[in-house]
């Protein structure tokens, strides 16, 4: 049976008239995905967070009228939540509440296959719900057992010392594999590795896999699941006379925090190293969804360190749209597009894949 969720989103921006749509939209698949059952949508405007509970207390009432209502399981707000918050909400609600961050954990860490996605998934979770774990622990203890030194005191700092324990091994784990990637860089570009490398980047859903698959000849499988890759996978071009290696690696979602992203360092190495970067956006969005997602990928590739002179944009999907909408949308991106050298292709059915090699 489908767990039922209530979608919140508390929107501050007074004259965003349709981004907010798009983020909504974007949670919502990722909700679905998840095999949610959306039964409501609440929206708020505020100038300021509410410190206790993002919303306005009169909204967080609303909310629960429809938990009551409709027996809603969890509530995913779009806005990131404090631990305060989130622990407020908890048991103001009487059910789960998660942010948007803890849906992409929780898909992150179904998709996950590979142990050293595991331990970089791990340790997200980890740093993100502990200091919840904190607020629940010490009220509780405080509350049963509020003698100095009691029992309950000594569980709770055991608790904290093993958890930061466990996150500093982790951490000095994934800091020995992130050596052993950083000494690979280097070798591959003192000349001792004799190919080019081009990694596949974008949004999830766009075309990654497929598009890996069509130039290196790979049955990776493909999903219509978010984040259906997220350790790098490597192969040579079909063509090995041309000595290119194509890298498939972890695609990101519009308005993605920068901690979580961050979260992926090694896979973000792949990235800030290759030749080139193939900036994959889909063609299926609507006009304003590409645009902004466009301009939002290019500020996130800044972010990570991924410089423009290395960027191909790769519109993908042709197949899905028409003549006039490719038209439509290259002269709205005209100005931007200047920067970049850029194709249309269909990675499904092939179309243009020679003419996006010859920009390798």
């Amino acid at each position: 049976m489908k767990k039922r969720t209530v979608l919140c989103f508390l929107k501050i921006k007074v004259h965003d008239h349709w981004e907010f749509q798009l983020k909504i939209a974007e949670l919502k698949r990722l909700v679905v995905s998840m095999d949610y059952q959306v039964v409501d949508t609440v929206i708020q405007q505020r100038i300021k967070k509410h410190s206790r509970y993002l919303m306005g207390k009169g909204k967080v009432e609303e909310i629960k009228e429809i938990v009551e209502t409709y027996g809603v399981d969890t509530i995913i707000f779009y806005n990131v939540l404090t631990s305060k918050q989130n622990y407020n909400l908890t048991n103001e609600l009487q059910c789960e509440v998660k942010d948007r961050y803890d849906l992409i954990l929780e898909i992150f860490e179904l998709q996950s296959s590979d142990i050293v996605s595991k331990k970089q998934i791990t340790l997200a979770q980890m740093l993100k719900t502990f200091p919840k774990y904190k607020i629940q622990a010490h009220k509780k203890y405080r509350t049963e057992h509020a003698q100095f030194r009691s029992s309950g005191e000594f569980a709770y700092h055991s608790k904290i010392r093993a958890h930061d324990k466990r996150v500093a091994k982790i951490r000095k784990e994934l800091e020995a594999l992130k050596e052993k990637k950083l000494k690979e860089i280097a070798s591959r570009k003192r000349g001792q590795f004799p190919f080019k490398t081009i990694c596949i980047s974008g949004y999830y859903n766009t075309g990654k896999t497929t598009l890996f698959n069509a130039l290196t000849g790979a049955e990776k499988p493909v999903s219509d699941r978010p984040f259906t890759t997220l350790s790098s996978k490597y192969k040579h071009l079909k063509d090995r006379q041309s000595k290119i290696i194509l890298i498939d690696t972890i695609g990101f979602v519009y308005d993605i925090d920068p901690t979580l992203i961050n979260s992926f360092e090694l896979q973000i190495l792949d990235m800030q190293n290759a030749e080139k970067v193939l900036y994959l956006i889909s063609l299926d969005d609507p006009l304003f969804d590409i645009i902004k997602k466009f301009h939002y990928g290019l500020e996130l590739f800044h972010d990570i360190g991924v410089v423009k002179s290395r960027i191909i944009v790769v519109f993908n999907k042709i197949d899905l749209s028409t003549d006039e909408q490719i038209k439509k949308l290259l002269e709205n991106l005209d100005n931007s597009l200047n920067e970049f050298p850029y194709t249309v292709i269909s990675a499904k059915t092939s179309k243009n894949l020679n003419s996006l090699i010859k920009l390798f």
